[in-house]
């Protein structure tokens, strides 16, 4: 901690969090006092409204105003309202930027994946997913910007709260799945009794005696889970966790991704090309084409940005279709079924029908699917590149 000793009690001498500060009141005698005792010591002043000194290497600035506090930066440049934001995310970034000369990366990423959520991270091949992962795991550099884990700047000791698992597990085959377990727990030197406690948290329990080479695909990718849990992570990043596993498969990693974060209070990034099943799970979404965020919020918050669309069986629904046509309602024939796509009140819609004599057996509204609503975004993405 920085001190400097002033018994002269009217300039007003206090120390705060390692940086000594002095009052404008006679401050040229405190300077003048500083340099006879310990000239080495002093290296500049300037006696000015707003002192600086710098004493002993480092610079001390004069008393910062009410103003000044609040806005006072760290050392990655975010003011104090920005660091309060950032502490509700387990995850986030801010411009992170990592371009190759082949093309591909992510460009000024501004990624926010909140805390005790399930982030899907969604895009066609090569819009940027594994990129950015690799960036968030400290296994690629970022050319510029910053990442933030539970609202400190990354560091190793930030990353030890993670835990990854990219595609398929690496186990050890001639190895029983406790014994997978027992190589990673020795490294991580942790009990023995956590082992049986991750085993049963993914449900391998029955089968942890049984070599890991004759694991079905879906108990592989428990045991990688396992071995990801041992480290005890506070936020998990699964990439691609579903790829090749059977319907009974996927439904089995639902159910634990769902129990990480009800029970064990994790935060989950998936990234996944399964429209469907993240539609399924997440809570909140992040659409990523091109490298560029297109869309990051809650999956309510996206489905409001699309509207419902009204869906009707009725007889002859090419005329139905030209009828409503004329009176200014964009409709369409999908499947023998007539699709109403703008907002339009369905009693309405029906009542025009039935009075100029169509017989309409069904109507309902349709909310739009996360695979129509990502085809909108990327669509329109498309549509606006030069």
């Amino acid at each position: 901690m920085l001190s400097i000793d002033c018994k002269i009690s009217n300039h007003g001498f206090f120390e705060r969090s390692g940086c000594a500060r002095f009052a404008a009141t006679n401050t040229s005698a405190c300077l003048t006092q500083e340099r006879e005792q310990d000239p080495a010591k002093f290296i500049s002043a300037r006696s000015v409204s707003g002192i600086q000194m710098a004493i002993r290497g480092r610079s001390i600035a004069a008393r910062p105003s009410a103003h000044e506090v609040s806005a006072r930066t760290d050392e990655t440049g975010r003011s104090v309202s920005e660091r309060q934001a950032a502490m509700s995310f387990a995850l986030s970034t801010r411009a992170l930027t990592r371009r190759f000369a082949s093309g591909g990366g992510v460009e000024a990423l501004n990624l926010e994946v909140p805390t005790g959520s399930l982030y899907g991270f969604v895009g066609p091949n090569g819009a940027g997913k594994t990129t950015t992962i690799r960036l968030l795991l400290g296994l690629l550099r970022p050319q510029s910007g910053e990442i933030f884990i539970g609202g400190r700047p990354a560091s190793r000791a930030a990353r030890a709260s993670l835990g990854a698992l990219i595609e398929s597990p690496s186990v050890y085959g001639h190895l029983s799945g406790h014994d997978n377990l027992e190589v990673t727990r020795r490294l991580l030197d942790k009990p023995r009794a956590a082992i049986d406690a991750v085993l049963e948290r993914v449900g391998l329990r029955r089968a942890a005696r049984q070599l890991a080479r004759e694991y079905s695909l879906g108990m592989r990718q428990r045991l990688g889970l396992a071995l990801t849990l041992l480290a005890e992570p506070s936020v998990l990043i699964l990439d691609e966790p579903a790829n090749g596993l059977d319907p009974q498969g996927i439904a089995d990693l639902r159910v634990l991704l769902r129990r990480f974060i009800a029970d064990d209070g994790l935060t989950v990034l998936v990234s996944s090309h399964l429209l469907s099943e993240v539609e399924q799970t997440a809570t909140h979404i992040g659409v990523l084409y091109g490298g560029e965020l297109k869309f990051q919020g809650s999956m309510d918050e996206l489905q409001l940005r699309s509207r419902p669309s009204v869906i009707l069986t009725c007889d002859r629904p090419g005329e139905a279709v030209r009828l409503l046509g004329s009176r200014g309602i964009d409709a369409v024939v999908e499947n023998a079924r007539v699709r109403i796509r703008a907002a339009h009140p369905p009693h309405e819609i029906n009542r025009l029908l039935v009075e100029a004599g169509f017989a309409v057996s069904a109507l309902a509204t349709e909310r739009p699917s996360l695979e129509s609503m990502f085809f909108d975004l990327t669509h329109a993405a498309k549509g606006a590149s030069p």
